[in-house]
């Protein structure tokens, strides 16, 4: 592995200047890089294209809005801050069947498919779990809003949540009808993912070498200029400005689950998002953050929540068991890997 220079990290990670050197026409090409608000982040994509070929700019453009179109779609329907959701509508009433739009209906079904992945892991039915927990709002206006009283209220039975129980919803996808199967559910992370993998498909007509970057979840195909693949840094949950590792990807999504930033305070006690449907509490004990490589930004998604709430007692046998590309951060600090993610690592801490 190489010795991290920060200030080269710097230039390197997902940081192009204007005309980059590559290896194509004319041996140089064009960045146009664009941001949009969407999801509770900044979505930014970063996308190369021959400087020589007049219509690729103005191609690169439009795919770039249809792919924040993506994000906004999700979003719109997705939301479990929003009353007027097709989310929100439906998890009024879990026991009926609704005919909702294609973003919702394919995230639905995305999240049926990883809760029968991961065991029931991954559990969308932690809504009023969180609820519960005081965050039911956005989490900048929960921060806002928070004075500290109040008591935290007792785990609900376990025997009404997660694997034991089974999740039984029902989808009929000629007429994109679903059934939550009596529970009212969130989509927050795997929206986020699902919003990547259709906006990475918006882009790659139009350019094969980009980076979509969405909070820190985030698609890179191809390769910036002569390297093999982009740079991308694995944030340190401690809040440090050196990352914990430097990634090397081409053609892949990465996804961190961590509690560095949607943490908070229930009366006096810590409490976090990411709830282990097992107990109905906040899970992941010992770990501060996993993140995952994955082909797809929705498995990448899954994977790295299902990861985390299997705790550091148990995350590496899981990883390796899974053949997952894994990196975690316990809550002390030392940072862990799977062998399937050390091919992408270039630079770590560990």
């Amino acid at each position: 592995m190489q010795s991290l220079d920060l200030d080269l990290y710097r230039r390197t990670a997902a940081l192009s200047p204007s005309e980059v050197h590559a290896k194509g026409v004319s041996g140089r090409r064009r960045e146009i890089r664009r941001s949009t608000k969407a999801m509770a982040s900044v979505v930014t994509a970063q996308v190369l294209g021959p400087i020589g070929d007049s219509a690729a700019g103005p191609r690169i453009e439009v795919a770039i809005g249809r792919a924040f179109d993506e994000f906004r779609a999700v979003e719109r329907h997705c939301s479990r801050f929003d009353e007027t959701s097709a989310l929100m509508r439906a998890n009024r009433d879990p026991w009926r069947w609704h005919r909702v739009p294609e973003p919702l209906y394919s995230v639905v079904v995305e999240a049926m498919a990883a809760h029968r992945r991961t065991g029931g892991l991954f559990d969308p039915r932690i809504y009023d779990r969180l609820v519960e927990l005081g965050y039911d709002r956005s989490f900048h206006l929960l921060l806002a809003e928070q004075t500290g009283s109040g008591v935290c209220p007792p785990a609900p039975d376990p025997v009404a949540h997660g694997p034991g129980r089974g999740w039984q919803p029902r989808a009929v996808p000629v007429l994109r009808l679903i059934n939550l199967g009596g529970a009212r559910i969130d989509l927050g992370g795997i929206g986020k993912g699902m919003a990547i993998r259709k906006g990475a498909a918006r882009i790659r007509p139009a350019a094969g070498d980009f980076l979509l970057d969405a909070g820190g979840d985030i698609y890179a195909a191809g390769a910036p200029m002569d390297a093999q693949g982009w740079r991308v840094g694995v944030e340190s949950p401690s809040g440090s400005e050196l990352p914990v590792a430097v990634l090397e990807i081409s053609d892949k999504a990465v996804a961190t689950s961590s509690i560095r930033v949607r943490s908070w305070k229930r009366g006096e006690q810590p409490v976090h998002h990411l709830i282990d449907p097992r107990t109905g509490e906040p899970g992941g004990d010992g770990l501060a953050a996993v993140t995952v490589v994955d082909a797809d930004p929705v498995m990448a998604e899954t994977a790295a929540k299902s990861l985390f709430i299997s705790g550091r007692e148990s995350i590496a046998d899981r990883a390796s068991a899974l053949d997952l590309a894994a990196l975690w951060v316990s809550a002390d600090g030392v940072t862990g890997m799977s062998t399937a993610i050390e091919p992408f690592v270039i630079w770590t801490d560990a």
